[in-house]
């Protein structure tokens, strides 16, 4: 091996200062993440209080009371997720109890991980003590959430791969995928977060090797499971505008997920187009309170750059660069998929950090460009791949 093959390049001051900068940004996630002034991942003690005797929790109160009645109650921590409501939801519907939406247009994850507690259950104790089950659940959905997480930081590092020769620097954008705010937040609750962030890395792995008809089925995969997934419809963008034939072709194959994202609400009995509390789209019916909490003032739009900017940090800034690229199709087509999240938790998510973080996938090939722009201003070729 050549010195220096690893790295794809000489230990440049650039080099190091944007892989150092990348790994501090690593840093403060695993050190501020659960105790983001603005967006909390730990519940403060008043609030699982509230939650255990409000009216509002009387499911996370009866999951607790049923959990203490099975084997491993020491592992039930459902109460100190910040987010509680929507992970009691998902346990609701692992355990075939009815939900509602739009956590009951999720069924793909929660009820999967129901089958597979119920067999583990069974051969702890015959899988008659649903209390046994519910203390099953976080435990199960963190080894899921950690194999989820070790697939994407390799699948969006082939993906990074392709635009940028520098490997540790790929490495180091594609670790986001693993130590981010929503990860360090969610991945030790029954949560969907993580899930949406492996199927997006799948997505955009599949999309970089031009595996269109794969990429849509995960997509329809990615709608079963969080339905922001639909936005990376936005990549078929890319054959249709540089295609020379066959565009109509991918446009009747984007209509595939669309399919399913009705579907699902069709068959469940809501309404069609239901994105979330208050939204019966069909029906005229919108609700924008989200949109007003984000937008609606100074403070609220101000809130909400700063927890966009800590939820997406360095790499954020480098996809910026990414618009000094020759392949102006490729960056709008990205852009496109990351405006379209942005735009769907401006409209529909009270959160902001873990929901849009969804969209990184797409953003670390933008990033992935952007630093190869900066490191290589000339042009000069600097894909390790064809």
């Amino acid at each position: 091996m050549k010195p220096n093959a690893l790295a794809g390049g000489c230990w440049s001051g650039g080099r190091i200062f944007l892989l150092l900068a990348l790994l501090l940004n690593l840093a403060i996630y695993v050190s501020f993440a659960n105790f983001f002034p603005l967006e909390r991942g730990i519940a403060r003690h008043g609030k699982i209080a509230a939650a255990l005797s409000g009216e509002s929790g009387k499911d996370v109160q009866r999951l607790a009371d049923k959990s203490k009645t099975g084997k491993f109650s020491f592992l039930y921590v459902e109460p100190f997720n910040n987010a509680h409501g929507d992970g009691t939801q998902y346990m609701l519907q692992a355990l075939g109890h009815q939900s509602y939406p739009p956590f009951s247009l999720r069924p793909l994850l929660p009820r999967a991980i129901g089958l597979l507690v119920n067999a583990v259950s069974w051969f702890i104790d015959g899988g008659h003590n649903i209390g046994t089950k519910i203390n099953l659940f976080q435990p199960v959905m963190s080894l899921l959430n950690s194999l989820v997480l070790a697939l994407s930081v390799w699948l969006l590092f082939l993906a990074a791969r392709k635009f940028l020769a520098d490997e540790l620097l790929c490495l180091a954008i594609a670790l986001f995928v693993m130590i981010n705010v929503g990860a360090v937040q969610t991945a030790q609750f029954f949560m969907l977060d993580v899930f949406s962030y492996g199927i997006g890395a799948l997505i955009i792995w599949l999309f970089v090797g031009r595996r269109y008809l794969l990429m849509v089925a995960a997509i329809c995969l990615g709608v079963l499971g969080k339905e922001i997934l639909i936005a990376y419809l936005g990549l078929l963008l890319l054959p249709v505008l540089t295609g020379r034939k066959g565009r109509l072709n991918y446009l009747l194959l984007g209509l595939a997920p669309v399919a399913v994202f009705v579907g699902l609400r069709v068959f469940a009995g809501e309404d069609p187009l239901s994105m979330q509390y208050g939204w019966k789209v069909s029906q005229g019916g919108l609700s924008l309170k989200y949109l007003a909490m984000h937008f609606g003032s100074l403070g609220g739009f101000l809130k909400f750059a700063i927890k966009l900017l800590f939820a997406l940090g360095l790499p954020l800034i480098l996809a910026l660069f990414a618009w000094k690229d020759s392949d102006k199709a490729l960056v709008a087509t990205l852009s496109l998929v990351v405006a379209l999240v942005v735009a769907a938790d401006v409209i529909l998510a009270s959160r902001v950090c873990r929901i849009v973080f969804a969209a990184y996938p797409a953003l670390a090939i933008l990033a992935a460009l952007g630093v190869k722009n900066l490191l290589n201003p000339a042009g000069q070729p600097a894909s390790q791949t064809t």
